[in-house]
């Protein structure tokens, strides 16, 4: 019983420690404090992709309403008068 309750603590423990280096050896930075202050006026849609690390994977609308991952029609470019 002691032998067994001992395998199965260590089959534990090496399931957390491969899914903690597996953490840690893919995680990547999102949006940091730095990148975001480094968006100016006047950039183009290329600068802030290349600042941020790529295009945006989520979006909200311009009226406010969750995508959910779908691009939008104004992606790049000011939203029309009166929207």
């Amino acid at each position: 019983m002691w032998k067994r309750a001992c395998l199965w603590l260590l089959g534990v423990a090496l399931v957390v420690g491969a899914l903690l280096l597996t953490d840690a050896l893919l995680w990547q930075p999102g949006l940091t404090e730095e990148s975001v202050r480094g968006i100016r006026p006047g950039m183009t849609l290329a600068e802030v992709e290349a600042l941020l690390g790529g295009p945006a994977t989520e979006a909200i609308d311009w009226r406010g309403r969750w995508l959910g991952g779908v691009k939008l029609a104004y992606a790049g470019r000011a939203a029309p008068a009166g929207a």
